[in-house]
């Protein structure tokens, strides 16, 4: 499957909450997860959800480099793992790698304004995005909330779309109701929690290109441009418009790698669950209690 949708990953921050482990890195999506690496997983589900032009929102230019090593070929190493006839490192490390009719281009947002910002400076013209918050990853036994994302958004080529989780304490999270974004409300008739990533219709992407060119000229450097407003604007002004959710199925695993005590957890899981390891993992970690 490929969409013509432009998919977009926010990269800037400096990922303090995940600090001492992102601490040194251009970002957290750097961090080791499992066999791979945060970014790793999410450049997966993005092409497996039919993403073949992926665009990185980055702090800095300088660190397009270190994403781009991530994924570069490394065929003197395959060879060296072949000669010791270590084919399952071979095989891990040719998954790093990225499929041909795939293409990463990166975009520099030099001050921090906002998501609404990143994303005005970062999408096409005239074009409805897929955008990617690296703070959450979600393992599936089934069809990825990505993918199933991104097939409720070909149903009508347009819309805002979500995918979301049942939380417990809603006042804690952005909160769906009845088609508009709520943040963190004392009190709400419903409990799905936004997480993960957000498609996002042209129409919006628009407002975020007008707004962006008036927040560039203002002297007041602390205002940031917010991703709600303007989905939630379009929402009530069009009921086409209105926020579509994709619910997490019981059967999918929420990963929290956002704050450093959310991100061990995820990788002990992932060491255990989901590595060519995990049995030795696992082994070793009964050992030790």
């Amino acid at each position: 499957m490929k969409t013509d949708l432009q998919f977009i990953v926010l990269l800037g921050g400096k990922s303090s909450r995940n600090y001492p482990h992102s601490k040194g890195l251009p970002h957290k999506a750097l961090l080791p997860l499992g066999d791979f690496k945060v970014i790793n997983y999410i450049i997966s589900n993005i092409y497996n959800a039919g993403g073949r032009i992926i665009t990185f929102v980055i702090a800095n230019d300088s660190y397009k480099k270190h994403f781009e090593n991530c994924f570069v070929q490394e065929p003197k190493i395959e060879e060296k793992f072949r000669k010791k006839n270590n084919l399952q490192k071979v095989n891990l490390l040719k998954k790093t790698y990225l499929p041909n009719d795939l293409k990463i281009n990166f975009i520099v947002q030099k001050t921090p304004l906002g998501i609404g910002h990143a994303v005005a400076i970062s999408a096409e013209q005239n074009k409805n995005v897929y955008v990617v918050f690296p703070d959450d990853i979600i393992l599936s036994e089934k069809t990825h909330p990505f993918t199933r994302a991104v097939e409720e958004y070909e149903k009508t080529k347009s819309g805002n779309i979500v995918i979301t989780r049942e939380v417990e304490d809603p006042s804690r999270w952005g909160i769906i109701e009845k088609g508009i974004y709520v943040e963190k409300p004392k009190t709400s008739t419903s409990n799905e929690a936004v997480i993960s990533s957000l498609i996002l219709d042209k129409s919006v992407v628009e407002i975020y290109k007008k707004q962006a060119k008036r927040l560039e000229k203002t002297e007041n450097r602390h205002d940031i441009l917010n991703q709600v407003d303007a989905i939630n604007q379009t929402a009530k002004q069009n009921p086409k418009m209105k926020i579509r959710t994709v619910p997490c199925l019981s059967s999918d695993t929420y990963l929290d790698c956002g704050t450093i005590e959310g991100y061990e957890k995820a990788l002990i899981y992932t060491l255990l669950k989901d590595s060519v390891f995990s049995q030795n993992n696992k082994e070793l970690m009964n050992n030790f209690f």
